[in-house]
């Protein structure tokens, strides 16, 4: 184990400051992504971004191989000969137009286990910190009852983000699944939470999305409600989408008068997943919600399932995107309703590490 002191700033030009980990300090066999955290649920890995500080994000890469992520710590650090200079416009020539930009590393991990967990602590926790949740979707409702007064689409969790959270060695995080109204939280329902959505009451009113007022956070967005139904013989309405780290969630198409069902909510704002397409008559099922990709290009807040067509009584509502979509609902006289997608919970955090480490393996002063 490692001595942990303090982040770290390096001058690089013409940015002003790197955040860095350091190569030697890679744990073995722990996965790493220095550029930003796409990887598969459960994974932590590292994230290495050029920004600006008014939060402009200028580049980004994957890395998950621990010694491909030295080489890169020690390009942008200019001590790794032969190769180009992370630090210099050669590598990078927007950084001629951005003399404020900044090299930032931090750790992110997906947590994506449903039900009630422990987050251990890690050694290098800071309290530089946020903590990410999207609320689980509900499914749509009403397909097979026989009425349509009864068919609704599914809603999208709501989002919450807490920031720089000092927590103990190990804390206690619950990720609903979908349609069980369970909440995702962290250490617990006051500390952080974002709300999931309402199950679909059995009428022809949409279900309730999760909502940023009863979500607890820094920051909080409520999901898309579900679609309504418009109580005649028609087509079925769509999910609602789950709000994301850039905003709310958008509601599911409520049902028109004709046979043809209705797209589904998109998931939030700049990456959220898009609004499953909606069933025609005579046609295919409805279309699936689109998969968020905020964090990265499989984590993200989903969009909600479109609702199917009216005459074939086998048609299938959409399933609710990866994560918190909600799910469109079937057709009333047979079919199936759409499943809506559960929650996640992204915990980043500023890794704390020993300086001393890091100047003495590069020669810095």
């Amino acid at each position: 184990m490692h001595t942990l002191t303090t982040p770290i700033s390096r001058p690089a030009f013409p940015a002003p400051c790197l955040h860095v980990r350091a190569p030697g300090l890679l744990v073995p066999g722990h996965k790493t992504n220095l550029f930003n955290v796409g990887g598969r649920p459960g994974e932590t890995r590292f994230r290495l971004s050029l920004q600006t500080f008014d939060g402009r994000m200028l580049f980004r890469r994957f890395e998950d191989d621990p010694e491909d992520a030295e080489k890169l710590w020690r390009r942008a650090f200019g001590t790794l000969p032969g190769l180009p200079d992370a630090r210099l416009p050669s590598w990078f020539p927007a950084l001629h137009d951005y003399p404020g930009a900044f090299y930032a590393v931090d750790t992110v991990t997906f947590l994506t286990t449903t039900g009630s967990n422990t987050y251990t602590r890690p050694g290098d926790w800071s309290n530089t910190n946020n903590i990410q949740l999207i609320g689980a979707g509900s499914n749509g409702g009403g397909a097979g009852s026989g009425t349509a007064n009864t068919i609704s689409g599914g809603a999208g969790g709501a989002f919450a983000r807490k920031n720089n959270l000092s927590i103990s060695s190990s804390e206690t995080y619950v990720i609903g699944a979908a349609n069980s109204a369970n909440d995702s939280t962290f250490v617990n329902a006051s500390t952080a939470k974002a709300q999931a959505a309402r199950v679909a009451p059995g009428t022809n009113t949409g279900a309730v999305a999760g909502a940023a007022g009863s979500s607890v956070g820094d920051t909080t967005y409520s999901g898309g409600r579900g679609g309504n139904g418009s109580g005649a013989a028609t087509g079925a309405p769509g999910g609602g989408g789950a709000a994301g780290p850039n905003g709310a969630g958008t509601q599911g198409v409520d049902s028109p008068n004709d046979a043809s069902g209705t797209a589904g909510g998109a998931g939030g704002p700049s990456g959220g997943g898009a609004g499953g397409t909606a069933g025609t008559n005579y046609n295919n099922n409805a279309g699936a919600g689109g998969n968020g990709t905020e964090w990265d290009a499989t984590h993200g807040s989903g969009g909600g399932g479109g609702g199917s067509g009216r005459e074939n009584p086998a048609y299938i509502g959409g399933t609710g995107g990866r994560y918190g979509g909600g799910g469109g609902s079937g057709f009333k006289s047979g079919g199936a309703n759409g499943v809506g997608y559960q929650g996640i919970i992204v915990v980043t955090y500023t890794p704390t590490i020993d300086t001393s480490a890091i100047f003495g393996r590069f020669g810095f002063m």
